[in-house]
C-alpha cells in the first residue's frame, strides 16, 4: 500500500508525507471525513511508510513481507479497534491499553487506528483520554471519526487534525469502470448516490442498489394513488421489508438509505425545475421521468417536501421509530405534491 494508490486527498496525504520527511512525527492523529473516502488505506500506507526495510523514505516497497501483511491485514503491529455492535466498549479500550505496555514485536512503530471513534462510550472515551495524556513510544494512535465534534474536546485537542474530503463523482465512476467493469450511466448513477463514499458505492454495487432504488421509487409513485388508509398500510409494509444487505460500516437498505434516496429524487426535480443542467441530476436514468414529473410541482412543494425528508431522518435518529416516520413522511409527501406520472 502505497500514498500514490489512494485516491484523491492530497491535503492528508501531504500532511503525513511532511511529517514522515522531517521527522516529526505526531503520537496521535485525528482523520475526519466520511466513511470510505480511504481513512484506513492512509494508516495503512503510514505503516508500510515506517515499518518497511526497504522503504523508500516515503513509500513501503509493497513486495516484502510487512507490506503484504499490511495490505492483506496481517500485520501483528497493525491493530483496529472498531465497535462492537453499536459501541466500542471500555473493555476493548483496556485491552489496547495492555498491549501497548509492550513495545512494538517486529517493525519499528505500532500503528493503532481507532475506527468510528465516535462510538466509544463515555467510559471508553475517558480510559482512552489516559492513553492520549501518555502515548507510550513507538505507538501511533489514529482516531477515525466523520467530525471532531462527535470526540471529547479533551480528546481532540491532543491530536493533530487531518481532513478527509468526499471524493469526487468523476474519482468514484472512473473506479467503478476501471476497476469494477460498469457501464458509465451505471457508474455515475451510483457515484453520486454514494456522497462521495467510495466503500459505500462497492457496496451499492455489490448488494444490487440500483434495483432496490428503482422499487422503492416505484412505490414512491404508486402512493399518489391511494387513499390515506392505503398510504398508512404502505408504510408499514415498506417498514417491515427493509433489510440492510452489506458488510460492517457499509450496510445499506435501512430506512435512512431510503429516505436519502427519496430526497435525491426531490432534489432533482428541484434542479431541473429551477432550470438547472442536467449533468446535475443525480438520477441520470430517470432523466425523461423527471422532466416529466417537474412540470407538476411548483418551487414551494418541492422545498416543503426536501424539508421533510431531511426533518424524518433526524426524527428517526431521535425516536428510533422507524414506522411513525414512515408514516409521516408518505402523509406528508403525498399531502405537499401532486400526482406525479408513474415511474417506470
Amino acid at each position: 500500500m502505497r500514498f500514490e494508490d489512494i485516491l484523491d486527498q492530497d491535503t492528508a496525504k501531504g500532511i503525513l508525507i511532511n511529517s514522515i520527511q522531517s521527522g516529526r512525527l505526531a503520537h496521535s492523529y485525528l482523520f475526519t471525513g466520511p466513511h470510505g473516502v480511504g481513512k484506513i488505506m492512509m494508516a495503512k500506507a503510514l505503516a508500510a511508510s515506517l515499518n518497511c526495510p526497504n522503504s523508500s523514505g516515503v513509500d513501503g516497497c509493497g513486495r516484502c513481507v510487512i507490506c503484504r501483511q499490511i495490505e492483506q491485514g496481517g500485520y501483528p503491529e497493525f491493530l483496529i479497534v472498531a465497535p462492537e455492535g453499536n459501541n466500542i466498549k471500555i473493555d476493548q479500550i483496556r485491552e489496547l491499553q495492555s498491549r501497548l505496555c509492550f513495545a512494538p514485536a517486529i517493525g519499528r512503530f505500532r500503528i493503532v487506528i481507532v475506527d468510528m471513534a465516535e462510538s466509544m462510550t463515555e467510559e471508553a472515551s475517558n480510559s482512552f483520554l489516559k492513553t492520549l495524556e501518555e502515548p507510550p513510544q513507538n505507538n501511533i494512535l489514529i482516531l477515525n471519526a466523520e467530525e471532531a465534534d462527535d470526540l471529547l474536546p479533551t480528546i481532540v485537542s491532543r491530536c493533530q487534525k487531518i481532513p478527509f474530503r468526499p471524493l469526487g463523482v468523476q474519482v468514484i465512476a472512473g473506479f467503478l469502470e476501471r476497476e469494477k467493469g460498469v457501464d458509465g450511466e451505471r457508474a455515475a448513477v451510483i457515484a453520486k448516490i454514494s456522497e462521495g463514499s467510495l466503500g459505500k458505492a462497492i457496496s451499492m454495487l455489490e448488494e444490487g442498489f440500483l434495483e432496490t432504488r428503482d422499487q422503492w421509487l416505484r412505490i414512491l409513485g404508486q402512493c399518489f394513488d391511494q387513499p390515506k388508509g392505503e398510504l398508512l398500510e404502505t408504510a408499514s409494509k415498506l417498514v417491515s421489508s427493509l433489510k440492510t444487505k452489506g458488510r460492517g460500516k457499509y450496510k445499506i437498505g435501512g430506512l435512512t438509505d431510503l429516505l436519502a434516496l427519496w430526497a435525491t429524487w426531490y432534489r432533482d426535480l428541484m434542479v431541473l425545475k429551477q432550470g438547472g443542467g442536467e449533468e446535475l441530476v443525480i438520477n441520470q436514468d430517470f432523466r425523461r421521468t423527471l422532466k416529466k414529473v417537474t412540470r407538476r410541482y411548483n418551487i414551494k412543494s418541492l422545498v416543503a417536501i426536501l424539508s421533510l425528508l431531511d426533518q424524518a431522518q433526524r426524527d428517526l435518529r431521535r425516536w428510533h421509530n422507524p414506522l411513525l416516520v414512515m408514516e409521516r413522511t408518505i402523509l406528508g409527501i403525498v399531502k405537499l405534491g401532486p400526482e406525479p406520472q408513474p415511474i417506470n
